[in-house]
């Protein structure tokens, strides 16, 4: 069973959410407030059982700081507009994903 707290999506999101929203125009406090909300998420996730395994295993979403320098390059502008392309990449990529851990797991 899921909580409030800890499903994808959840309200601790929102408040990334709004906290990206009000950080938007300056990239320093944004990457500050980003690295921190990654952090309180990955210490309360991992109150209970913190294990080396845990990190990977279980609680694995502090690998969404991978996302900051991705952050850092957007610069407010629509893009190129390959929609479809990202509608073909994400299924695909979950998928490769999936072979990818059946093989080495």
């Amino acid at each position: 069973m899921g909580n409030i707290i800890f499903t994808e999506g959840s309200i601790l999101f929102v408040f990334l959410g709004v906290l990206m929203y009000f950080t938007k125009e300056n990239k320093k406090n944004l990457a500050t407030a980003y690295i921190l909300f990654c952090i309180i998420f990955f210490l309360l996730a991992s109150l209970n059982n913190f294990s080396i395994e845990g990190l990977f295993y279980e609680n694995y979403q502090w690998m969404m700081i991978g996302t900051l320098p991705f952050m850092y390059l957007y610069n407010g502008k629509k893009g190129k507009g390959y929609k479809y392309l990202f509608y073909l990449f994400y299924p695909i990529h979950i998928v490769a994903l999936y072979w990818i851990g059946n093989l080495f797991f």
